[in-house]
């Protein structure tokens, strides 16, 4: 009679271990329908100028991605060499974004075909593939790809000027045509490597070296201010103008890179 209990115990132990797997168990997503790129169709030959830079590339429009249950997905323009079929090397038009179109400027597709993107040869026709990605922050759910669609496009020789710095903590002083330049490496990165003396000796950044506007940027300006060791550089106190500059607690070697997208400046000292 006991080893029939033992066995009933058993059971009934099993079986709670059992239900309690299933209430824990990640719940699976159903079956989704992948976008379909409707619009640009490939049919047309772009050739991209200085003169039309500002002016629409194309607008991307294409479906959403259908789930048995709500879901909100994130959608991504990826462009890449036709030969690149699997989109191995590709690159991101722009942001994420959840609506069904996306709008970019010649001057910005022109860049992603430019040395920082796909390296394309200015002055000469190509192609390139465009497709739509579908993700989503859930990691159970899965990710979609369109069809890829194959645009035919002559770039041209974009020159994207320096930034610069300037103050009594560079070399340059406080003389605008004197600033030193941190070059583009991309669309919105900029980089450089310039010698800093330390405090009280301060410096700010120059979008041109032509003079004080239209482009300026004090400490304030910037949502992030990262340096390498930590906290090497940090705000100035207020000048006689009430601006705040930067200045270095060291004095040294930084490589500096300033990224206008994130609004944001790294130093590292060599």
């Amino acid at each position: 009679m006991k080893k029939l209990n033992y066995i009933y115990i058993l059971f009934f132990t099993l079986a709670f271990l059992s239900s309690c797997a299933k209430v824990t168990e990640k719940p699976m997503l159903g079956e989704g329908t992948a976008p379909v790129l409707a619009s640009p169709d490939g049919s047309l030959n772009y050739v991209l100028t200085e003169e039309n830079a500002a002016s629409p590339f194309e607008t991307f429009i294409y479906s959403a991605v259908v789930f048995d249950q709500p879901i909100v997905s994130q959608y991504t323009i990826e462009v890449a060499n036709v030969e690149d079929t699997n989109f191995e090397a590709k690159v991101d038009m722009q942001e994420s974004t959840s609506q069904l179109y996306q709008s970019i400027t010649n001057a910005s597709f022109n860049l992603l075909l430019g040395a920082s993107g796909l390296d394309k040869t200015p002055e000469e026709p190509t192609s390139v593939n465009v497709r739509v990605r579908a993700s989503n922050a859930n990691d159970s759910v899965q990710t979609f790809y369109s069809n890829v669609i194959t645009l035919n496009v002559t770039p041209y020789d974009a020159v994207i000027p320096p930034i610069y710095v300037v103050g009594d903590a560079t070399s340059a002083g406080w003389t605008p045509s004197d600033a030193l330049p941190l070059v583009s490496i991309s669309a919105d990165e900029y980089q450089g490597t310039v010698e800093l003396t330390a405090a009280p000796n301060s410096f700010r950044f120059l979008g041109q070296n032509t003079d004080w506007g239209p482009e300026q940027w004090f400490y304030g300006d910037l949502d992030l201010v990262e340096s390498v060791p930590a906290n090497l550089v940090g705000p100035a106190p207020a000048n006689e103008y009430g601006e705040i500059n930067f200045e270095a607690s060291e004095a040294g070697t930084y490589e500096i890179l300033f990224n206008k997208a994130n609004n944001s400046v790294k130093f590292t000292k060599q």
